[in-house]
């Protein structure tokens, strides 16, 4: 049995939520491109901030431009071409941008980070998407929780910072932000900058990053789990028995 696409309730009408989507993507991009075009002091800082931002503006890609596709096609194959989409799209922009752009060997492991930090994000969609039925709130709540998980370092740095001397928690709070992987990418210690030292105390703390080949292996576990658990409710939702009174049994009793 194939999927039903999921329909939003209001075919013709936009949503607040909706709107303030699409305000947000076109600040981002908008933000992003004020990064690449400014003139550029510091090169390594600079290049970084926009790769950070390049990867925001991946993610409001996906919920502005493929949240629709992902939608009428709820499947893996369409996260994962979603994905190199936005990738392709994100590092045409880098490289049309000569100041900004990373040398050969950065500007791979980037696409990589980036297409699996995006694989990940659309898989969950489509998980959301199963569980919540609505496309307007299960983009919010994906935006919601990817804000989250990007300031990591600035919402849960004080708690680290009063944790006991040696506690491994300040080595996961860098592995789960979606920033350190793109930061890793470019081979810039982010944490180490003048914003994140003054905003967050993880730069005064002993960190270490996570292995990048690991945190690779860890993206694309947790897409492939997103899946499976996607497919376990698509399966036991097709397995439950339907109702005495629905339409289809009094069309068989009749």
């Amino acid at each position: 049995m194939n999927e039903v696409p999921i329909q939003s309730t209001s075919e013709t009408r936009i949503s607040p939520g909706e709107w303030s989507l699409r305000l947000g993507a076109l600040l981002f991009f908008s933000a992003l491109a004020a990064i690449l075009l400014a003139e550029q002091h510091d090169e390594t800082g600079s290049a970084a901030w926009a790769v950070m931002l390049a990867g925001c503006g991946a993610i409001m890609g996906l919920l502005f431009l493929a949240a629709p596709v992902l939608s009428r096609q709820p499947t893996l194959t369409t996260a994962l071409l979603t994905s190199l989409t936005l990738t392709l799209g994100v590092a045409l922009v880098l490289v049309a941008m000569p100041p900004a752009a990373p040398p050969p060997q950065q500007f791979l492991r980037l696409s990589c980070a980036l297409f699996l930090i995006t694989l990940f994000y659309s898989c969950l969609l489509l998980l959301l998407y199963r569980l919540v039925r609505e496309q307007s709130s299960a983009k919010l709540l994906l935006l919601l929780i990817y804000t989250l998980m990007a300031s990591t370092p600035l919402w849960l740095g004080p708690a680290v910072e009063r944790s006991i001397p040696g506690f491994p928690g300040v080595n996961t709070v860098i592995a789960v932000t979606p920033i350190s992987y793109l930061a890793m990418a470019t081979d810039y210690d982010y944490l180490h900058s003048s914003w994140f030292y003054r905003y967050s105390p993880l730069g005064s703390l002993r960190y270490d990053y996570p292995d990048e080949a690991l945190l690779a292996i860890a993206y694309l576990a947790g897409s492939l789990s997103l899946h499976i658990c996607r497919s376990i409710l698509n399966y036991t939702s097709r397995s439950l028995p339907e109702p005495i009174n629905s339409p289809v049994k009094e069309q068989q009793i009749t």
